[in-house]
């Protein structure tokens, strides 16, 4: 049986949960997030992350669903 990426049901990459797109933009996302809250003075939770991320008409479509589902995901917790 092929393990499906929990976003877009791709086949997963060997390297995560998702496929290799949108495993990509996770690490992408996970290191830019580093960076950001520097320039923030530490201070950057994730979801100010996520929200500034989404108001940005830079951020691609692959990035804007994995952010939802990230939010999505830790709200469910």
């Amino acid at each position: 049986m092929v393990e499906r990426c929990r976003i877009c049901e791709k086949s997963k990459d060997a390297t995560g949960e998702f496929c290799f797109l949108h495993n990509t933009v996770f690490r992408n996302l996970e290191r830019l997030h580093l960076q950001w809250n520097k320039a923030f003075g530490e201070q950057l939770s994730d979801e100010d992350y996520y929200k500034k991320l989404l108001s940005l008409d830079e951020t691609g479509e692959a990035a804007k669903t994995l952010i939802k589902y990230l939010q999505q995901r830790k709200g469910d917790k």
